[in-house]
């Protein structure tokens, strides 16, 4: 896992950037939801950042990319 802090003045300012340039690859956050997201958001502790903190994937799955790629069949052609 890669985990960038970011302030939330520098992440008004990505939301902005990619509504303003790249509109059909986004969706619209307004700064009231992505305050409410920020507020939500928990970050990693050392344990999950060095892999070490994760519980096991779901019963009847191997792993976590069987998992995912199970649930999103997107996932599993690339």
């Amino acid at each position: 896992m890669v985990y960038l802090p970011v302030d939330r003045a520098a992440h008004r300012a990505r939301i902005a950037y990619r509504q303003a340039h790249a509109p059909h690859e986004t969706f619209a956050i307004s700064p009231a939801e992505a305050d409410t997201w920020r507020a939500q958001f928990q970050a990693p502790d050392t344990a999950e950042l060095a892999g070490t903190g994760q519980p096991g994937p779901p019963p009847d799955w191997p792993g976590w990319p069987e998992w995912a790629a199970g649930r999103w069949p997107s996932l599993a052609d690339g």
